[in-house]
């Protein structure tokens, strides 16, 4: 019997992971809303991988794979923009949860199909994600930054280091209300920017390690960055993260702020 011919390809991959996730699992307790949030955050992860399977939608051309709290997205070179709008939608969508995820992206040969993935490229992504990118957010390789050229300048940005990532809160969930209908864009960044503060000066306040509580810094400098000029964007003038309000200023000053644009 001959063995299947394995299409192994040069393709864009992004690998994913929420952060901290073996910690919140250890934390849950029976019932609790915590609960609720990271099981709701797991289906939106997941909605990826359905997404792919539906004609004409952005994610068609992706394949998807979900393991655990992990996602592996490949497509081909040319669909740059459409990853970076999903893996940049999917990071803004959780942060609204209280989750919030790491990743890379990369380009290399890759086998994928059917949920098996490997390769050198996978292997790339995932060294990406986990020497690089140490804040929440999805950096990229040298080459992926290349493909995706001066049109996304205002979605990507280079730290002083020299890592290329995508900035976060860029992208804005579409938000339904009451009547289950798409809010309007102010209504919606209103909702969606109030969530992400609430969870982020929460994190800040309970995070029990110090590293832990740099991370989420690291995200209210992005809120704030974000904030700037939401009214030109988004029809209304979003509120900062005040990093002097009580029981943020202590935790704050005592976090390095690195933050580079």
């Amino acid at each position: 019997m001959s063995l299947p011919v394995i299409e192994y390809s040069e393709k864009l991959i992004a690998f994913i992971d929420v952060i901290g996730f073996r910690e919140m699992i250890n934390n849950l307790e029976a019932g609790s809303p915590r609960a609720s949030e990271i099981h709701e955050a797991l289906e939106r992860i997941k909605n990826v991988e359905r997404a792919s399977q539906i004609p004409d939608s952005v994610a068609n051309d992706c394949t998807v794979s979900v393991f655990s709290d992990s996602i592996v997205i490949t497509t081909k070179l040319d669909r740059v923009a459409e990853l970076l709008w999903i893996c940049g939608l999917l990071h803004s969508d959780l942060l609204a949860l209280g989750v919030s995820l790491r990743g890379g992206i990369t380009c290399g040969k890759i086998y994928h199909s059917d949920g098996i993935a490997y390769g050198a490229g996978l292997i790339a992504a995932i060294d990406l994600e986990a020497g690089s990118a140490v804040f929440p957010r999805i950096v990229l390789s040298d080459e992926v930054r290349k493909l995706a050229g001066d049109k996304h300048r205002d979605e990507i940005s280079r730290d002083s280091g020299g890592v290329w990532y995508m900035r976060p809160l860029v992208f804005i969930p579409r938000v339904k209300g009451a009547d289950g209908e798409t809010a309007s864009t102010k209504d919606g960044a209103e909702f969606f920017f109030a969530q992400v503060s609430r969870h982020i000066k929460q994190n800040i306040r309970t995070a029990k390690k110090p590293n832990h509580v740099a991370k989420w810094i690291w995200l209210a400098n992005c809120f704030n960055h974000a904030a700037i000029g939401s009214d030109r964007l988004w029809g209304t003038l979003i509120p900062q993260i005040d990093l002097e309000e009580g029981g943020v200023r202590g935790r704050a000053a005592k976090s390095p702020p690195p933050f580079d644009l």
